[in-house]
């Protein structure tokens, strides 16, 4: 685990300035504290950040091959590598250190860029091969770890594990993309390779980039494999499919559990994480150590009113509880710094809070992230089931109906009740999870913001073939759009950024390419059965899990940030709000955003999410682009 970074030139004759990449390097020191490594050749300049996990003594990158014409730093971990190792060194390959990463060094050489079919786990590495003349970036399945790239102003390739590493550089030009505010304020993330920096890219989930003499070529290698016929799936029964499941979950724990560091976990009410911190107790002999985060707040807190795992008896797990208040508020500019993009929820705040006190005795956590794409857990889906029940009635009746049934402010009519009569796409998904403002959804933008937006095509395609998308099944629609979109550009992002600055290693068992292979061909009646979101699971878990939990309602994560705006704010909040640095930055109405915070003290509407883009912007402006 660690950060990486560094330069490729189009003439390979040029050498990589040591300063360059030592100040690239030193920008992400928190990713990896324990030690740094370089290498340079014409043509190339390479550095890491180190965070010691796995082969402690010997691990130390870059990682060479026999010949050391190849060499590679990688940012994550290989979970297979043991397995790996046994087949490469029957194949001839000569080993040199006991680390994960020599792995894809010699996996490389046996198979080229169809090295990444053979690699199981969450990685971000760059390999240069200088026999071939080339450097081969690629980012795993789900986008667990990232990796940044832009052509600089010089006009050769700079990448790193975080923006502001790239920005050392003084290659690119420090300046907003518009398109990423209007993607913001619309889907609550920034869609697609972009970024909060015109310019500079994000390597998409699944993909690859070689760099050669100049020329950039990105493709994808992997995508969700979702199954258009659902005829072979009904040779399973549900019993069949809870079984395969538990197999493979039981595996990838097991697979998680690899590290020559102690490893603990987050453990919520839920049963994400309370499947996973069970199957650790499992596979541990000594009691499990686990963080659970309570709040001040107790419309937030789920822990008052339902018992956790460890409270149970028969688990073998030590928790440790943090507490949440309103004065964590303070954190948010922080968490602006190490996510470089606004937190329009803030609830990377609470997340920080968890990586704070978990690396002071932790390097490496388990979390449950991911079982909610990949078992339908989040209210929309029953929403979105419910819209297509009733998509064929008249409009009358629908209101009667579906806002009696559910409720306005669960289900607002100008989006989510009429979302079912069109057909899927990125925008009608951000119809279905957003919170719409549409008496400001032109008015927040400054003269020359506003005047970028109209001139840009804001609608979003989906990266894939609509008639195969079509041919799936309405749920694994939104799955794979949700997969694609907010998953990688939110909640991966976010995690990882979050626990990163304080050298800590989140491992994400649910998003293993494996296990979400597994997930992908059930049956999307069992996942969702009726309106029970992740029934499949909750039946898979049913007899490891006391009943209250497996049979509680999903209640997501969140922080009192509604309530923190409509009280006294904090110093920075207030000035980042104020009508002189919304002249200032000239990304937004002065007037507009003055009254849209004086309608949320007054409770006239819930304006949360738009403030906190205000703030969580000017935030970001004055840390990256004033200089």
């Amino acid at each position: 685990m660690c950060g990486i970074c560094g330069v490729a030139f189009s003439d390979n004759n040029r050498m990589a300035e040591s300063s360059t990449l030592q100040a690239m390097n030193e920008s992400m020191i928190h990713r990896g504290p324990d030690g740094e490594g370089f290498y340079r050749s014409p043509g190339i300049g390479i550095a890491m950040r180190r965070l010691s996990i796995i082969d402690l003594s010997s691990g130390n990158q870059p990682v060479y091959n026999e010949k050391k014409t190849i060499a590679i730093v990688c940012n994550g971990e290989i979970y297979n590598f043991i397995e790996l190792r046994a087949e490469l060194e029957k194949k001839g390959h000569i080993f040199t250190t006991h680390s994960d990463t020599e792995t894809v060094v010699h996996c490389y050489e046996e198979y080229g860029i169809e090295c990444l079919r053979h690699l199981r786990g969450m990685f971000a590495f760059a390999l240069w091969d200088s026999e071939e003349r080339q450097l081969f970036c690629a980012r795993d399945r789900m986008g667990i770890k990232p990796l940044f790239y832009t052509k600089g102003k010089d006009g050769h390739l700079y990448f790193a594990s975080t923006i502001k590493s790239i920005i050392t550089t003084g290659m690119v030009d420090r300046a907003i993309d518009p398109r990423a505010l209007g993607d913001t304020f619309r889907y609550g993330f920034v869609l697609g390779n972009r970024t909060y920096f015109k310019g500079i890219n994000s390597l998409l989930p699944g993909h690859y980039f070689v760099y050669r003499t100049g020329e950039l070529t990105v493709q994808q290698y992997w995508d969700v494999p979702f199954m258009p016929d659902s005829a072979q799936r009904l040779f399973r029964s549900e019993r069949e499919w809870c079984e395969a499941l538990e197999e493979k979950f039981i595996e990838t724990i097991r697979l998680h559990l690899r590290s020559d560091v102690p490893v603990c976990g987050w453990l919520s009410a839920g049963i994400d994480s309370s499947a996973i911190v069970k199957h650790m107790c499992d596979l541990s002999i000594k009691p499990v150590e686990t963080f659970t985060v309570s709040f001040a707040d107790a419309r937030a807190d789920e822990t008052r009113r339902k018992k956790i795992l460890s409270e149970y008896s028969g688990y073998n797990i030590l928790n440790q509880r943090l507490h949440f208040s309103s004065d964590h508020f303070d954190l948010y500019p922080e968490t602006i710094w190490h996510e470089e993009r606004p937190d329009i929820t803030a609830v990377h705040i609470v997340q920080m809070l968890l990586a704070k006190e978990t690396a002071q005795r932790f390097k490496v956590v388990l979390t449950g992230e991911g079982a909610d794409e990949l078992f339908g857990g989040y209210p929309w889906y029953r929403i979105d089931k419910l819209a297509r029940l009733f998509s064929r009635m008249p409009r009358w009746l629908k209101q009667c109906v579906l806002v009696g049934t559910i409720g306005p402010k669960v289900f607002p009519l100008e989006s989510q009740a009429f979302y079912a009569r069109r057909p899927i796409t990125v925008e009608s998904y951000a119809d279905l999870i957003s919170q719409h403002y549409p008496d400001c959804r032109d008015a927040l933008w400054s003269e020359n913001i506003a005047q970028e937006l109209r001139t840009t095509d804001n609608m979003r395609q989906m990266p894939c073939d609509m008639d195969w998308l079509a041919s799936l099944d309405p749920f694994e629609r939104i799955q794979y759009i949700e997969i694609k979109t907010r998953l990688g550009n939110w909640i991966t992002h976010g995690i990882d950024a979050m626990s990163m600055a304080h050298s800590l290693e989140v491992r994400v068992p649910f998003l293993d390419h494996e296990l979400v292979q597994c997930a992908a061909h059930i049956p999307p009646t069992l996942k969702m059965k009726y309106l029970r979101e992740k029934h499949i699971l909750r039946s898979a878990m049913a007899a490891h899990l006391p009943h209250a939990i497996t049979h509680r309602r999903k209640f997501g994560l969140r922080a009192p940030s509604s309530s923190w705006l409509s009280g006294t704010l904090p110093t920075f909040a207030e000035e980042m709000l104020s009508p002189e640095y919304c002249k200032q930055a000239e990304y937004f109405s002065p007037s507009m955003v003055h009254t849209l915070l004086q309608r949320h003290k007054r409770k006239e509407g819930d304006y949360t999410k738009l403030l906190l883009l205000v703030i969580g912007t000017h935030l970001w402006h004055s840390f990256f682009i004033v200089k």
